[in-house]
């Protein structure tokens, strides 16, 4: 298994203990900041954060247990890959299959990974992820194209923009044939790193009732340090493209450089300063 040819890696039991931390020090910041996140029995908090890592460095801690995910990524980078964001899930996220441009992007294209570790086991009964193997292989769709066969003005796209995401997936998804996606079930501690290109996605839940079993993980999108990233209006749009390639700020932890950011995202839908969970010191320890 390669990223080269199979588009994801599996690497089982790369950080236990630290997922198990991890988990550990995320119940302990939602206790100490409940003005911010709802009790546990609201399902509806901490489903997705963006950022988390830069309160529960725990997470970084995960990706620094294994020397292999820093070499996997060296090698396909060919220099140091650093640490652009992440989310948090408490729930899997039943996504439909898709890559994660347009949403997350380069210019060059293809200058980042997803990185994606299970806190918890993930089964197919509580949504692990699924991928269609070799998928990558297959390229994206030239947004060019898109934009031209759709009749869209790409001025008018948003940086969020569900209905033009839902379109780009379909029709980018025609690319990949007839192939069936795949479940990976992973016990907890283990990591996933995929191709920039792989087709993937949740898996439905089944059987689920009101409140799904939880999923916790969180997925890194690692980049080289000083890489412009994009949005899905940049994507369709190139002169958008205006971000600095100035070194940006880091910090570093376990072994791993993290670019700085001033707010931790709660459902992509209010951004937090990360500030305001510096009130116990517990929590950004």
């Amino acid at each position: 298994m390669s990223l080269e040819e199979d588009g994801y890696v599996v690497i089982d039991g790369a950080c236990v203990s630290e997922a198990h931390n991890a988990l550990c020090q995320i119940g302990q910041i939602t206790k100490l900041n409940g003005t911010l996140f709802p009790p546990d029995n609201d399902f509806a908090c901490l489903d997705r954060v963006v950022n988390l890592h830069l309160i529960a460095k725990t997470l970084i801690e995960c990706l620094g247990a294994c020397q292999a995910v820093m070499n996997i990524q060296h090698d396909f980078f060919l220099e140091s890959p650093t640490i652009h964001t992440s989310i948090f899930f408490r729930h899997g996220s039943r996504q439909a299959i898709h890559v994660d441009s347009p949403y997350f992007t380069t210019v060059p294209y293809g200058r980042y990974l997803g990185c994606w570790i299970a806190l918890e086991d993930a089964t197919v009964e509580n949504g692990c992820l699924q991928v269609i193997p070799g998928g990558h292989r297959s390229g994206i769709l030239d947004p060019k194209d898109f934009i031209r066969d759709s009749g869209i003005d790409p001025s008018t796209i948003d940086s969020i923009d569900q209905r033009i995401w839902e379109s780009w997936q379909s029709e980018n998804s025609k690319l990949w044939g007839d192939i069936e996606p795949i479940p990976i079930e992973v016990a907890a501690g283990s990591i996933i790193i995929w191709h920039p290109s792989l087709p993937h996605g949740g898996f439905p839940v089944p059987n689920s009732k009101t409140f799904p079993p939880t999923r916790q993980s969180v997925v890194f999108h690692t980049t080289p340090a000083n890489q412009a990233v994009y949005h899905l209006n940049s994507f369709f749009n190139p002169q958008l493209q205006k971000e600095s390639l100035l070194p940006s700020e880091y910090k570093s932890h376990a072994g791993w450089a993290y670019r700085v950011h001033e707010t931790v995202s709660l459902q992509h839908l209010s951004n937090v300063s990360v500030t305001e969970f510096t009130t116990n010191e517990i929590v950004g320890s």
